[in-house]
């Protein structure tokens, strides 16, 4: 049900008079989330980690409570607050997508 309501605020927020406000949130979000991972991931790599600790490592380094975060500034702010927890579960779903998608990758070699 999150997803959708979050889903929903996204879509009010790019029918807002002024789209290009969502620039610097969608480049932060982005970059927060698949950069972080990245380094985390190399780190660990460095330090000989094992893959299922560097990918649960990954995953608690990368993936905070956005959709929590949304719910609690909507009910507690202006709408206007939930835009970056919005646009940011966007960019962890398409992250966790991406893990899978390497994964499945790295063990089929």
């Amino acid at each position: 049900m999150s997803l959708v309501h979050s889903w929903f605020r996204l879509q009010w927020a790019l029918s807002c008079p002024n789209p290009v406000g969502l620039i610097p949130v969608v480049l932060i979000a982005a970059g927060s989330t698949f950069l972080l991972g990245f380094v985390i991931e190399r780190i660990c790599r460095l330090l000989n980690v094992t893959s299922n600790v560097t990918a649960t490592l990954v995953l608690l380094g990368t993936l905070k409570n956005y959709g929590l975060a949304a719910g609690i500034s909507l009910a507690l702010f202006e709408r206007e607050t939930a835009l970056p927890a919005t646009v940011s579960t966007i960019f962890m779903i398409i992250y966790i997508i991406w893990l899978n998608y390497k994964t499945g990758r790295q063990k089929r070699e």
